[in-house]
Parts: structure tokens; sequence; C-alpha cells
């Protein structure tokens, strides 16, 4: 104990520490920067913040937000991690991110410690500075929802997972770790399965070999087990609950073929959209990124061929596991995606929200591989030192960021201002038609006193004030003029003035 304290004082008193934590600091206030005038509340911020004031009054929840299976929901430890967050803030949505945001920056450590012991203090410094600068990295954090905590729950469970080698009950806080990363993102997670079991597999099957005691004892296996169903426990609940409703689900999902797309349509549009997420998540799509994309991608290929030709190597030999494993974390749920034809073969960008981790690490510990390291080293961070001011140029800009939480705060401000009557009520159109998230925002204003109470949506008043965002595509333009026709045309509307994207006017009913 005392050798332990003793470690951990001189990390506190080192060079090391105080790097770490201006790093730390540093990206705190990278994601932090603007939030109020950059945080962007649309249907699933609106619905997670009445989600997280519902505990608040006493209405506990046993599953999360759907998945993309109707019926299926993910579990709630998401909403309880915000849950302090959104007291301290007493609702107000910046305050919920902000504590969002200082959970991931002291998750984003373990990447140091990770890297640390094979690469060196300099090599790991460095890993951890181009994820502190990621435009994925940072961009993630900054939404509220469930995949921006993907990262804050996979990276540690891969520390503990790389540390258990030499303290293998470990494995049972990788496991807990692991379980409550299914519930950020459901596919991802499930596709990087195979990569634990295996671990376990090869690492046991290795000791078998020497003639020694498996790594991972039966009893760190039950305990690991157990505290990975414990993360599912009120889903169960919830199941026994809801008369299996999740089970039926999924059973009607499997059954259904109208839900999948045939495989030649998937293969035809998937490796685009991944590609393009992986080149947003790593560069923040800079002119000639793709060309540092495939750079990744050869790299991934040239660690297994350098596993395999230096494989016989001692001094190699540490740095093999973690070259492999890093590799199937890349290739595993890039191949999942592919054969992937449920959802009506949707692909949405969350579900490779953390890829930037794998792609990171290969790079870093490649280039640590290589002569002249100096001098790679210093290319690769002014590299990204680029990449990220010119992120940061268009990020921070709120001239060109036309959709925020600002915007809807005026917007919603401005309604009151323009109606005359104690009545006047809001109606809204947003693309989905559920303006869920204005509706929390209206609500929030309301509940703090920063606005006085306003009716939403029409209830037979002649007086009212029609707030909406442009349409989309050609599906929203049908439901925009539909809704146009019924409370704009033909109707004596006066002083448009627009918040961002938000066009808001006062209206009258025209009697026929």
């Amino acid at each position: 104990m005392n050798l332990q304290l003793k470690r951990v004082t001189t990390l506190f008193l080192t060079w090391e520490f105080f790097v770490l934590f201006l790093l730390c600091v540093a990206s705190f206030v990278i994601r932090a920067y603007k939030i109020n005038e950059l945080l962007t509340i649309t249907y699933d911020q609106g619905r997670d913040l009445f989600f997280l004031e519902g505990i608040t009054q006493g209405d506990l929840k046993l599953v999360g937000p759907t998945t993309g299976i109707a019926g299926v929901f993910l579990g709630p430890y998401f909403y309880y991690f915000l849950l302090p967050g959104f007291v301290l803030a007493y609702g107000n949505p910046v305050g919920v991110v902000l504590w969002q945001i200082l959970g991931i920056c002291l998750s984003l450590l373990f990447f140091y410690f990770l890297l640390k012991p094979y690469l060196g203090k300099w090599w790991a410094l460095i890993g951890y500075f181009l994820l502190v600068i990621n435009p994925g990295s940072i961009e993630q954090s900054r939404q509220i929802w469930n995949p921006s905590l993907t990262v804050m729950t996979m990276l540690p469970a891969v520390y503990f997972l790389f540390t258990s080698l030499k303290k293998p009950w470990l494995l049972a806080v990788s496991t807990l770790l692991f379980g409550l990363a299914l519930q950020t993102e459901l596919a991802y997670v499930i596709f990087l399965m195979p990569l634990g079991a295996g671990w376990i597999l090869y690492f046991n099957h290795l000791q078998h070999q020497t003639l020694q005691p498996a790594l991972y004892s039966w009893k760190v296996l039950l305990v690991s087990a157990l505290l990975f169903g414990a993360t599912v426990v009120p889903q169960l609940a919830f199941e026994v609950k809801n008369d299996l409703m999740m089970s039926k689900a999924i059973l009607t999902e499997i059954q259904d073929p109208a839900r999948k797309v045939p495989l030649s349509q998937v293969w035809r549009y998937r490796p685009h959209a991944l590609m393009a997420e992986l080149n947003d998540s790593l560069t923040a799509k800079a002119p000639g990124s793709r060309y540092l994309l495939w750079a990744v991608f050869a790299i991934s290929v040239i660690n297994l061929v350098m596993v395999w030709e230096r494989r016989h190597e001692p001094k190699f030999q540490p740095i093999a596991p973690l070259l492999l494993f890093w590799s199937a974390y890349f290739w595993l749920p890039l191949i999942g995606m592919m054969f992937h034809t449920g959802n009506y073969g949707n692909f949405f960008n969350y579900y490779v929200t953390a890829h930037y981790l794998p792609m990171i690490a290969m790079v870093v510990i490649f280039l640590s591989q290589l002569k002249f390291q100096r001098i790679t080293a210093s290319a690769l961070v002014s590299l990204y030192i680029v990449i990220f001011a010119r992120y940061a140029f268009f990020i921070y800009d709120t001239s060109i960021f036309q959709f925020s939480l600002a915007h809807q705060i005026n917007a919603l401000k401005h309604a009151r201002e323009l109606k005359t009557q104690t009545d006047t009520p809001i109606e809204m159109y947003v693309g989905n038609g559920l303006p869920k998230g204005y509706e929390y925002v209206n609500h929030w204003l309301e509940k703090t006193g920063q606005v006085e109470p306003m009716h939403w949506t029409m209830n037979g008043n002649d007086e009212y004030i029609v707030m909406y965002e442009p349409f989309q595509d050609k599906t929203t333009r049908f439901f925009f003029l539909k809704w146009r026709q019924e409370y704009i045309d033909g109707h004596n509307c006066t002083g448009q003035k627009s918040f961002g994207i938000i066009k808001i006017r006062k209206c009258y009913k025209v009697s026929k």
C-alpha cells in the first residue's frame, strides 16, 4: 500500500502529471468553448432532457432510448450518468453537456496510460494529444446523446482488459464497462464482442500450452459474467414488467423480411458512407484528407504484416498484442457494418462513433516502430495541428452555424414579443414533425422564469405564432407544404424574422 501511494505521489510531482493536467484542461476548454452558441437541441436531446426531468421527479427508468429496432430499448445508465449535471444545472442543457464533456475528457486519459507501458511516455503523450484535438472526439462530446459516451466506456474497458494480463481480476472491471458500452451504441459494440471473447480464449490457451494455470480462472470468468449481466438487469426487469416486449420486437425483426434490404444494396452504398464518416471523424474532411484515410487503411495492413514478420523478436513481442488488438478493433465493426442489412438498410454516423480510437492507436504504434522517430513524430503532430486549426476555424465560427440552442432561445423569446393576447400559442414545424427539442427549451425557459408561459400548438386561437425550419428533402418538402397550407397560406402573417435557420412570424386566421 505504501509503495502504491509512493508511486501516485511521485506521478503528481513530475512533469508528466503537469503535461497531462494541461492537456486535460485544454481538452475540456476545446470542447466547452462557445458551447451555448454551438450546442444543438433536436428531437433526441429534447426527449432525453424530458427523460432526465422525469427521473428527478421520482419516475425512475428501467430502459433508455430506443434502438433501430422498434420496441427494443438501450439501458438507462446513460441518463443516470447525466443526472448529476442535470440537477446541478437545474435542467440547463448547457450544464448537462458540460458535465458530459468533463466525464469524456477524464476518460481520454486512459489512452495515455494504455499506450505508455508499450510505447513509452513520449509516444503515449503524442497519442493522447492527437486524441484531444481529434475532430471526431471533439464533435461527439459536444452532443447530448448516448453515442457520445461510447468512448467513455470503451476506452477504460480496453485499458482494464490490457491491465488484466498482470492482474487477471481486472477482467471483471473490463467486462462491466463493456456491458455499459453496449448501452451507448448497440450495433457498434456488438461487432466488437468477438474481440473480447477471442482475447480470453487466446491468453488462456497460451497459458495451457506452457502447462500453467489459466490466466483467467473460472472464478474471474464467473464474476466477469455476473458484472456484465448486471448491466442489463434494468432491461430484464422492464421485460418482465412489459410482457417480454423487447424479445417479441427482436423476433419480429428477425422474421420480418421487409425491414431488411438486399446485401447488394448495402454493398453499393455502405462503403462510401463508412469512408465518409471515418474521414469526417479523423480529419473533418480536410483537403486531401482522403489520402490520409487511405494511409490509415494501409497502416492497418502493414501492422499485421509487421506482427507476422517480427513475431520471433523478443523486443517486439510485448507490442504485438497491442497492434493485433487495435487492428481487430478497426476491422471488426467495419466488416460487421458491411453485412448489416437490417433497419431498412439505414446507416447513421453514430454507428462508428468511437472509431477514431483504433485509427489513432494504429498510426501511433506503427510510427513508434520506425526509424527517425523524432522526424515522424514531429511531422505527424504538425499535420494534425494544421487539421485541427482548420476544423476549429469553421466549428467556432458562430456566423456560419445556423442552428443552435442560442438561436432557439432567441426565437422563443421573440415569440413572446410578437404576441398580443395572453393565450397566443406557438405552432411549430420541424422535418420529422416532432419539435421535442423546442418543447424542452421552451419548458426550461418557463420553469426558470426567463419567459412567461405560452401555449404550444393551436387550440382554436385566432392569433398564433408560427416557427419553422426549412425542409431538407423531397419527403419533408411534402409535409412542409402541407403544414404551410394549413397555417400560413391564406392567413394574415406578418413580420417574418430569422434566427439562424429558424423562421418566425405572427399570424391571424382570416375569416371566410
